[in-house]
């Protein structure tokens, strides 16, 4: 017996590990004009000096706040420019600085990530000119560090496609020239709307702050404006704040973590990352995918995941998604490893082994997985299709070509009702052609339903949308009838004409109903005895 070659996939939970996917240090010499970049040290990802002022002394960058948002880029006050979609790219965030507010500014900001009410993307580009007074946000995420001219007074705010702000108001003693620890958060899926949205906190000096639950995901703003000392709102004040320090992470620090760093201070050296074995059980031949930082922890940089020590019997490569494809092709060994490394922002490495056991069992074990050992209670329901409309015997259920609304019903009975609209809240029906009823009381003429005898089908032509009669067979005696249908009320009407086929019966008394277009007449033949 063959078997198809299988991926095995090792797929763990998400890494613990903290990522730091942006650091900026602003601890290097360099120029501090408007234009100037100041890359990461983790992607060499930008921040861009926009405007006039700043000062760089080797170690921070302070903005001097000596105007508005309302000022050409080649001119305004000096703020700090992060790349596009660093917020938006997450699920969770955690943005964490190191700052120093120097003086009280109106309404100045310590950090605003969103974009502006104004026409197309709300961008403000590096070289834009003065966007005009009174401009607001429409998307954003912000802390401000004066609320009005106080110092003391802060906000923050989370707001989502020009909605009403979510925001929450705190008074924090603050000391200008005195520095201090900030740290956002945004957690999805949890607070009061974990459908759609998530939690927005901020702490200081390791200390909670305040929290606002969000009716939106990251994933919801468009973050075209990613600033430092500037505002969203032209009318607010740019900053005179100083920044040692800016971290990103792609998932909420944990408040032991936060009160960790703070106590570590800026610019700090991490410790290595902290990582554990891993292994997997596979068939020969085959591959296996593992997320072998799932279970490190410490800051781990991704982009920093190499394979040391290569496989004896197979290759192993580095995915971009983090994970390690480990592919068997040589021999049929009892076992197999490697070894991978991976590194912090500031060079610390450590490194870990992937055990490989091979096995020939057909089921193999998945500790990741875990199935209940009796099935859940699931409740099934078969409700009326139709509201509380109920039928005698329906044996036909059609609907005429082209269309969506309009039911046709055959009943064994005789009798054809019509449903004129399947999607309204309360349906109704009504008779659209009674063949008993015509039937009855004619000389030489019944109508039987009983055994397999009765109306059984319906069917219509073609081109029924613009039709406008009728025809059936009748059971045994197998005449032909022809029948209009009334315009103003779409139901069979009087009855033209009639042919007489003589010497044969419908088998097991079929009738046909067709509508047609003029003289022509499209109808299934039925079977004769």
């Amino acid at each position: 017996m063959s078997r198809k070659p299988f991926l095995l996939l090792a797929l763990l939970a998400s890494a613990n590990a903290q990522n730091v996917t942006h650091r900026w240090t602003f601890n290097t010499t360099g120029g501090q004009a408007n234009g100037t970049v100041i890359t990461d040290v983790i992607t060499s990802a930008p921040a861009t000096i926009v405007g006039a002022g700043a000062v760089r002394n080797g170690s921070v960058v302070t903005l001097p706040g000596t105007s508005n948002g309302n000022v050409a880029a080649a001119t305004i006050s000096a703020y700090l420019d992060l790349p596009n979609g660093i917020v938006s790219s997450k699920t969770n965030l955690t943005v964490e600085l190191w700052a120093t507010p120097v003086s009280a500014k109106n309404w100045q900001r310590l950090i605003d990530f969103g974009n502006m009410n104004t026409a197309g993307t709300g961008e403000i580009s590096n070289t834009a000119g003065a966007p005009a007074a009174g401009t607001s946000s429409r998307d954003n995420l912000m802390i401000a560090e004066c609320r009005g001219t106080t110092l003391n007074d802060k906000k923050l705010v989370g707001r989502n496609d020009g909605s009403a702000e979510l925001g929450a108001e705190n008074t924090l003693s603050t000391t200008p020239g005195t520095e201090y620890h900030y740290v956002l958060t945004f957690q999805a899926g949890v607070g009061a709307n974990p459908t759609t949205g998530g939690r927005l906190s901020w702490y200081r000096n390791g200390t909670f702050v305040s929290s606002v639950d969000t009716n939106f995901r990251l994933s919801d703003i468009t973050d075209v404006n990613n600033w430092l000392g500037r505002s969203q709102y032209t009318n607010d004040s740019n900053s005179n704040i100083t920044y040692n320090e800016v971290r990103l992470y792609d998932y909420a620090l944990s408040p032991a973590q936060i009160s960790a760093n703070t106590t570590a201070g800026a610019n700090a050296s991490f410790p290595a990352p902290a990582v554990d074995a891993d292994s997997v059980t596979m068939l020969h031949g085959r591959k296996a995918k593992l997320n072998v930082l799932a279970n490190d922890s410490g800051e781990i940089v991704r982009s920093s995941l190499i394979v040391q020590s290569p496989p004896s019997f197979g290759t192993a490569t580095v995915s971009p998604d983090g994970a390690i494809l480990y592919t068997h092709s040589t021999g049929t060994p009892t076992n197999d490893s490697f070894t991978y490394r991976i590194s912090n922002s500031t060079g610390q490495t450590s490194t870990a082994t992937v055990a490989v056991a091979f096995s020939s069992s057909l089921k193999i074990a998945n500790p990741s997985l875990n199935v209940p050992s009796s099935p859940p209670a699931t409740a099934y329901s078969l409700p009326n299709a139709l509201g509380t409309l109920t039928f005698s015997q329906p044996l036909c259920l059609v609907t005429p070509p082209g269309e969506t609304k309009r039911l046709f019903v055959c009943e064994k009975g005789g009798v054809v009702l019509m449903v004129p609209d399947v999607t309204a809240t309360s349906p109704t029906a009504s008779p659209f052609f009674d063949l008993q009823s015509e039937v009855t009381g004619r000389t030489n003429e019944n109508f039987l339903s009983d055994g397999e005898s009765g109306l059984l089908s319906i069917a219509f032509h073609p081109n029924s949308l613009s039709a406008s009669e009728s025809f059936y067979h009748a059971d045994r005696r197998s005449k032909c009838r022809r029948h209009r249908v009334r315009a103003d009320s779409h139901r069979a009407a009087r009855r033209l004409q009639q042919s007489q086929r003589r010497g044969h019966a419908l088998r097991h008394g079929r009738l046909s109903l067709h509508l047609r277009r003029g003289r022509r007449e499209w109808q299934r033949r039925p079977h004769l005895q």
